[in-house]
This record gives structure tokens, sequence and C-alpha cells, in this order.
């Protein structure tokens, strides 16, 4: 299972950034990114955020054998 995750930065100064998690888990790391960058996507078009990193994490001894990692 995978987390996204996202830092969203008000300015170029890194203590304007904040870390925001998901609320639901994904089954793999492609439909965690596909999920992050559209979130990070949308938050970037607000006007009081300057940039958006999209993230994704997996969550220790979720992880299948062949999963994508």
């Amino acid at each position: 299972m995978w987390m996204s995750i996202l830092i969203v930065c008000g300015n170029m100064y890194a203590q304007s950034c904040m870390v925001i998690t998901g609320t639901e888990l994904h089954t793999s790391k492609t439909n965690c990114f596909e999920y992050s960058v559209g979130k990070a996507n949308k938050a970037i078009t607000f006007p009081d955020v300057h940039q958006v990193k999209p993230f994704c994490q997996v969550i220790p001894g979720t992880e299948t054998k062949g999963e994508d990692t």
C-alpha cells in the first residue's frame, strides 16, 4: 500500500512549506503518483501556492511480492 504526500509551499522559503498526506491508501506506486500529481496540479492553481511537489511512500509491511516499487 502507498500513501500520497504533497509538499506545498507558499513562497520560495522552506519555512512556508507544509507536508500534506492523503487520507486513502493506494494499491500501487503508479496509482499513488497519478493521484498525487493530480492533486499537485490542482493545488498549484491557487494564488497562495508558490510550489508543490508530489511524493508517494510505501507503507512498511504492506508491500507484496511483485508489486511495483
